[in-house]
């Protein structure tokens, strides 16, 4: 009977660990103040494509804080884009990170005049408006390149920005290399995903147990499974800042429990 009680009590605190975040910053506080327009107030049904320099700005005037995304092309530029490939938002069957970034101006967003921005003309754009920065690494979950190419890039800046990633070993480039910048964990229920990425990562995914890699700043988990018994377990001990993604038109409402939302359509 003890050496099981023994084992329960080892492999409860190897729980606990795994999935405690970083000790609160005073810096987080900030991101809270504002609701965050997912991939800007885009309309892809109209001239505000999403992830383009007009929807941002529409986010931007209507005094939104912006979610987006950032990724790497095949000569190592950083773009604003959110699919892996080109086909749904320009009409190209090809991955994104196969095409230089002159291949991609030649490309425009659902047949509007708007084309895949670059990573510092939105920084430029978007001035203090508060950034939550997604980072995809849709070529390779090792390849840490465009960590390296976001990080480069805001030497040059000083935005409002926090980073956050599905990815824990993005998070814990930017935790080992750049510590000064808020960084998040992406997370959700992960059920999508499980024939692709097999049952055990999406398990330690879902269930934040890579956090003690992460060490993140807040956890943006998806608002419709919040249920998660880890995410609670978490929230309950160590209380880390919060996001709901991603709350869509009229008829979600914003998650009470969360300490801020992202959202998309029309906000209420």
């Amino acid at each position: 009977m003890l050496p099981i009680l023994i084992i329960t009590a080892i492999i409860i605190f190897l729980y606990i660990y795994m999935i405690k975040p970083n000790k609160k910053r005073e810096r987080t506080r900030f991101f809270s103040g504002y609701k965050y327009a997912h991939r800007g107030l885009f309309d892809n049904q109209g001239e505000y494509p999403e992830n383009s320099l007009s929807a941002f700005k529409k986010a931007k005037d209507s005094g939104y804080g912006v979610e987006l995304d950032v990724q790497i092309t095949a000569d190592k530029k950083v773009v604003v884009f959110h699919d892996g490939d080109l086909k749904r938002m320009c009409g190209l069957d090809k991955k994104l990170y196969t095409l230089t970034y002159e291949e991609l101006c030649g490309l425009t967003l659902l047949n509007t005049g708007e084309r895949i921005p670059l990573f510092n003309e939105v920084l430029e754009l978007l001035g203090d408006t508060p950034i939550i920065c997604e980072i995809k690494m849709h070529s390779s979950y090792r390849d840490l390149e465009i960590c390296k190419q976001v990080s480069e890039i805001l030497e040059n800046y000083s935005p409002k920005l926090c980073v956050e990633s599905f990815n824990p070993l993005a998070i814990r480039y930017f935790r080992k290399n750049n510590p000064e910048i808020v960084r998040g964990i992406l997370s959700k229920n992960f059920s999508e995903e499980r024939r692709e990425l097999g049952l055990f990562i999406t398990f330690a995914l879902k269930n934040l147990l890579l956090n003690f890699l992460a060490k993140p700043d807040f956890i943006a988990f998806r608002h419709n499974d919040k249920k998660c018994f880890t995410f609670r377990i978490c929230k309950k001990l160590y209380r880390p800042l919060t996001v709901a993604w991603t709350v869509r038109g009229k008829d979600e409402k914003a998650p009470a429990d969360f300490d801020t939302v992202i959202f998309e359509g029309v906000f209420t």
